[in-house]
């Protein structure tokens, strides 16, 4: 019960980012980012995780530039 309950909100919290994400919010690309990095919610892909953390860095979000730096991202 609990772990339906669980994967419920998951679900819904990666398919809000992810509409966000792709109207170009900075927070929902560099909090999708962390869903992939991290693997809540999706499986884990440190390919889609720097694809949507550089694109808020992009956007000069604070936490993702540290993300990119932190992880080792190729640069901006």
């Amino acid at each position: 019960q609990d772990k339906l309950k669980a994967d419920f909100w998951l679900d819904l919290v990666f398919s809000t980012y992810l509409r966000l994400a792709k109207e170009g919010s900075a927070e929902a690309q560099y909090m999708l980012g962390c869903l992939y990095m991290d693997g809540e919610g999706v499986p884990e892909n440190p390919v889609e995780a720097e694809y949507w953390i550089k694109k808020a860095a992009l956007q000069d979000h604070f936490n993702a530039k540290e993300a990119v730096m932190m992880y080792g991202f190729d640069d901006l």
